[in-house]
């Protein structure tokens, strides 16, 4: 995950969450920490919570982990259901799928 991707799950983290005014304070902190998103990243934010905002390991591993899922929780919250998809569909006079092949008109 790219270093971008990863600074806009955690804001949106922090909308979803109520925490709009810890996004300056984060973005302050992720400055600080270089280097892309993989396991030496994850080590040094997980560091960065535990020393600067107080965070257990535990705490600091969930809230990473909630970073991560972000994406999914958003996504369920804006995709549409299929039957909301096919809601408007128009459809003509006949029917889309016909009944069984011997029992059309005419046959006695």
């Amino acid at each position: 995950m790219s270093r971008v991707r990863f600074k806009r799950r955690l804001f949106t983290l922090l909308e979803i969450n109520g925490g709009e005014d810890l996004i300056p304070v984060f973005e302050e902190h992720l400055k600080k920490i270089k280097g892309t998103t993989d396991n030496s990243f994850e080590e040094k934010f997980k560091q960065m919570l535990m020393k600067e905002f107080k965070f257990s390991k535990k705490e600091s591993i969930r809230f990473l982990h909630g970073v991560y899922d972000v994406e999914n929780y958003r996504h369920k919250l804006k995709s549409r259901s299929p039957k909301d998809t096919f809601k408007f569909v128009n459809r003509g006079s006949r029917p889309v799928q016909g009944g069984s092949p011997g029992l059309g008109k005419g046959k006695s």
